[in-house]
């Protein structure tokens, strides 16, 4: 076995990996609009609006998110970034969304070990 010098962070698979990431986390909040919900848990993010919600208040949510990860020097995978639309008129299309200028899925379902 040899030893790594670690500069940061938790071993991956710690016990407290994820209770130290929520408290890390924690003033993530005060970066997106309060209309929002959000659910944290490990280091997965969940947020949802409810009602009436706008493509722009949808995008605040994104971009409050981001802005919290480059101040805190980490970066979303845009990749791993969904988004679920459900609209009460049938008629209507999802919200053409991005981050840092990739689109972000639009998707009907998704597994999360954000909520169970």
């Amino acid at each position: 076995m040899e030893w790594k010098d670690v500069y940061g962070g938790v071993i991956q698979g710690s016990v407290l990996g994820p209770t130290f990431f929520i408290l890390f986390i924690s003033d993530i909040n005060d970066y997106i609009p309060e209309e929002a919900e959000l659910e944290k848990f490990a280091d997965d993010i969940l947020s949802y609006l409810l009602g009436k919600s706008s493509s722009f208040l949808t995008e605040e949510i994104i971009n409050g998110v981001n802005r919290w990860c480059k101040d805190n020097k980490m970066r979303l995978n845009p990749i791993k970034c969904k988004v679920i639309f459900t609209p009460v008129k049938d008629n209507l299309s999802p919200p053409k969304l991005q981050l840092d200028g990739n689109e972000i899925e639009t998707v009907s379902s998704f597994n999360t070990s954000v909520l169970k």
